[in-house]
């Protein structure tokens, strides 16, 4: 099995030596994650650290720490005789992170808030991509007002493929419509980040609750969708 050869014009990386090693690293992990999501690779499929290093112009090194970042997602695993393959997955998986996002939302509801909490930053959601990126900047935030630092932790590092997978392109690729509801969730998006630059941690974490349970629901619309997406790409 031979590693994808990844398109040269859009993506190789700024001039490797002008970026910090750890963003280097994150963007390394951003670009493989995202194709991934997009489907540009099949499940079982070998990924070559030197073929991808070549494609990116990076060293190996950022490389092998985005495979072990991705591997700690689950979308990718070290096979023994094949070496790092694309691990199975659907959207599924993704619904399953926004309902252990919520279970810890409603763990955390009605115990006392943390002092000295952080105020809310809304610039932090203005750079997301998704509706799933903005909702887990703000059940991070939520989370550490109640002092569930560990929670809070979890919610983050599962951010960058939460917004991946939410943005309309990919989750209409998967068969899910992000349209539908839109109105709804994105009021409810609009009222939690209200909400949390008024400080107001328990009303956010309404709001919160409400989008998540709206945004589960999507997968009901998981076959239209796809049968959808399989007619504008026959057309």
């Amino acid at each position: 099995m031979h590693g994808m050869a990844m398109p040269r014009p859009d993506r190789q990386l700024p001039r490797a030596e002008l970026i910090p090693r750890n963003l280097l690293r994150d963007v390394v992990f951003t670009r493989l994650l995202t194709a991934i999501l997009r489907g540009e690779y099949r499940v079982g499929q070998r990924l070559r650290l030197e073929t991808i290093a070549a494609e990116l112009q990076v060293s190996r090194t950022p490389v092998r720490e985005a495979l072990v970042a991705l591997e700690g997602h689950r979308m990718v695993h070290v096979h023994p005789y094949l070496g790092v393959v694309i691990a199975p997955w659907s959207m599924l998986d993704m619904t399953e992170r926004i309902e252990i996002v919520s279970a810890l939302l409603r763990d955390a509801a009605g115990t006392t808030l943390a002092r000295g909490a952080s105020a809310f930053d809304p610039t932090l959601i203005e750079v997301t991509e998704s509706e799933g990126g903005a909702f887990a900047i703000l059940a991070e935030w939520v989370l550490q007002a109640h002092g569930r630092s560990i929670s809070a932790e979890w919610v983050a590092s599962e951010r960058v493929v939460l917004d991946v997978f939410y943005r309309p392109d990919i989750a209409l690729a998967h068969g899910l419509d992000t349209t539908v509801g839109w109105a709804g969730r994105n009021a409810r998006l609009t009222d939690a980040v209200t909400a949390a630059q008024e400080g107001g941690v328990l009303a956010a974490h309404r709001h919160l609750l409400d989008f998540a349970g709206e945004l589960v629901a999507l997968q009901d619309t998981f076959g239209p969708a796809r049968e959808r997406a399989r007619v504008r790409t026959s057309t």
